[in-house]
């Protein structure tokens, strides 16, 4: 898919369409399916770089906007000893090569530019409902959406995606700084359900959420998986893993739920497998 060229007046009319904030940036409905994502620290940069855009300022700036720019540079696309976080021109390229192996969630589709100037990317929209929406599903259909975000996991693990934030939900408390206060928000859900089929896609596959290496990880693939272990365990049992401050008590947790030793054991070892995930799901107990 070609590059998205935006000119003022057409980010102004982009900025009209709002659909949501994060640490990294603002999500806007574009067009046909498609969402927009503008960076903070892109914007930041832009609005620097460019006065006639005092306008534009006033209307990103509007309301509870959460803006974070980063004081630090943004990270290019880094060498193939390195990791990649995608919130630059040259690895948003990389990913929409990655796309081409992967069938099961949508990655960055292209880049977005306005006057000529890298602002963000363009992202295939996610149509679902948040999982956390659906704790109150059966036990029986909680396990087979999991099963769907099994797959939709280890494909991604398979090419060296890390979704690490996989547990993200709104449970968690996310901070951010705007330029005058703190800003509390709670975080979201980043799998959403398709409520018919019961399958899963994973959203936020860029920004601060995934990593992109170019071989194998195991420490970024055991944070996947430990997130994905207590994303199950808060989406089965409806409970804020925040609950336990202390680590005896979270374990004492699963005790009493009965989760199989093999699996506190495994997870307390960082040595979980996204091919046992399913047995874990199976394992539960009502």
């Amino acid at each position: 898919m070609d590059n998205i060229h935006l000119s003022d007046e057409e980010l102004k009319r982009l900025m009209r369409k709002k659909i949501g904030s994060g640490t990294d940036g603002t999500v806007y409905y574009y067009q046909n399916g498609y969402l927009i994502k503008l960076y903070h620290n892109r914007m930041e940069k832009l609005i620097q770089m460019k006065s006639v855009l005092q306008e534009e300022i006033k209307i990103y700036q509007k309301g509870d906007e959460i803006i974070n720019f980063d004081e630090e540079p943004i990270t290019y696309y880094q060498n193939k000893e390195e990791d990649i976080r995608l919130r630059a021109k040259e690895a948003i390229f990389y990913a929409i090569e990655r796309q081409k192996q992967i069938k099961k969630n949508f990655l960055p589709q292209s880049a977005v530019y306005i006057e000529n100037y890298f602002a963000g990317c363009l992202l295939k929209r996610v149509y679902g409902i948040p999982i956390h929406k659906l704790i109150g599903l059966s036990f029986n259909t909680k396990q087979k959406i999991c099963f769907s975000l099994t797959e939709s996991i280890k494909e991604l693990l398979e090419h060296n995606i890390y979704p690490i934030d996989i547990s993200n939900s709104p449970f968690v408390d996310n901070y951010y700084y705007n330029q005058k206060k703190l800003i509390i928000q709670k975080g979201h859900s980043h799998v959403f359900v398709n409520p018919l089929t019961l399958e899963s896609k994973i959203i936020d596959l860029e920004g601060k959420s995934t990593l992109y290496t170019e071989r194998k990880n195991h420490k970024y693939e055991q944070k996947v998986l430990e997130n994905y272990f207590i994303l199950i365990l808060e989406f089965f049992y409806d409970i804020d893993m925040k609950e336990w401050e202390r680590e005896e008590d979270f374990y004492a947790f699963l005790t009493e739920h009965g989760i199989e030793e093999e699996f506190v054991n495994l997870f307390s070892s960082s040595k979980l497998n996204i091919n046992e995930m399913n047995h874990f799901i199976r394992s539960l107990k009502k």
